[in-house]
């Protein structure tokens, strides 16, 4: 079991601040006025459709969008080689791109960011390429990905930072972030894998979360920690944020035999997933924390496998 939790950080901040720069939040919130309201707007995906959201990845970014007409475009995290569309009720009313190799043409393992004038941006992880999208699903332009994209985000400037894991299990001399313009050309690379986690031969196991930045070029964390950093478009880390929290201990992965043992013998790692900047400035962060009542229990993959065989028409063809 696992409990999601945002976070806005405008509210307060302790008056620390170390030597590098780093400034520490400590604590809850103390703003009496802040509060954190979820309301439920509408449930997307069901079994019944041709491609629906797979159960446990819901929480993944960039699978689910919303159109200026008030629609949801979703990538269904695996895809089914189209971007499907529902109305505000949740009911599947459309669809954009098709299935395929070519131009245009979109695979399995597909994210999605709506751009301006409702354009499509999508990552085709299983073909390592962008393809973008018109407001009636015409084909555009793409181009060509770095290999093993995880995370990215669009950026303020119309280019892209994407995430990219290690190559192999060593892979010490692969930076971890990449940034490209919007066309598809690489301008920086940046952020080796952690020394210990290579000497571990645990390179691919070093993750990044990232959202764009207002003032900056974009925000990074370490996926198991909870530091933050604001880098500059000359490429230079201008701010850190350190949250210090008891519920989000450093989770980083001690050794291969920790990550064998994650949901058997030992809960899920906290994670920080998603961060992003309101227009108001304020930034937000998306925690996954262990369930403190979790306990190992076999999982049912019924319904998974119910939704790739809709999905590809055949669990084997899961990636």
């Amino acid at each position: 079991m696992l409990v999601a939790i945002p976070f806005g950080t405008g509210c307060s901040y302790d008056d620390r601040e170390a030597d590098d720069g780093r400034i520490f939040i400590s604590g809850d919130p103390s703003c009496a006025e802040c509060r954190i309201v979820l309301e439920e707007l509408v449930t997307l995906g069901s079994l019944e459709d041709p491609a629906s959201i797979a159960s446990g990845n819901a929480h993944t970014a960039c699978i689910v969008g919303r159109l200026s007409t008030g629609e949801y475009v979703s990538s269904g995290i695996a895809g089914g080689g189209e971007i499907f569309v529902y109305d505000h009720l949740g009911t599947l009313v459309g669809r954009r791109g098709r299935r395929g190799e070519g131009p245009g043409e979109l695979g399995q393992n597909l994210s999605v960011i709506v751009g301006p004038a409702d354009t499509l941006f999508v990552v085709d992880r299983s073909q390592d390429r962008l393809t973008t999208l018109g407001p009636s699903g015409n084909y555009v332009a793409s181009f060509t990905l770095p290999p093993r994209v995880f995370g990215f985000a669009r950026l303020a400037d119309g280019g892209f930072i994407f995430h990219t894991l290690a190559h192999g299990i060593r892979g010490g001399d692969n930076p971890l972030l990449r940034r490209y313009s919007g066309s598809g050309q690489e301008l920086a690379a940046r952020q080796l894998p952690s020394r210990r986690m290579v000497r571990q031969r645990m390179a691919d196991m070093d993750r990044r979360t990232v959202g764009p930045s207002r003032t900056g070029d974009y925000w990074a964390a370490r996926y198991w920690t909870y530091e933050i950093q604001r880098w500059t478009m000359a490429g230079r880390p201008d701010l850190t944020i350190v949250r210090d929290v008891d519920w989000f201990p450093p989770g980083d992965p001690g050794s291969p035999d920790d990550v064998r043992a994650w949901f058997q013998e030992a809960p899920p790692p906290n994670i920080l997933r998603h961060l992003w900047e309101a227009e108001d400035g304020l930034l937000w962060t998306y925690s996954i924390v262990a369930d403190p009542r979790w306990t190992p229990e076999p999982e049912s993959d019924a319904e998974y496998l119910a939704w790739s065989r809709r999905t590809w028409g055949s669990p084997r063809s899961r990636r």
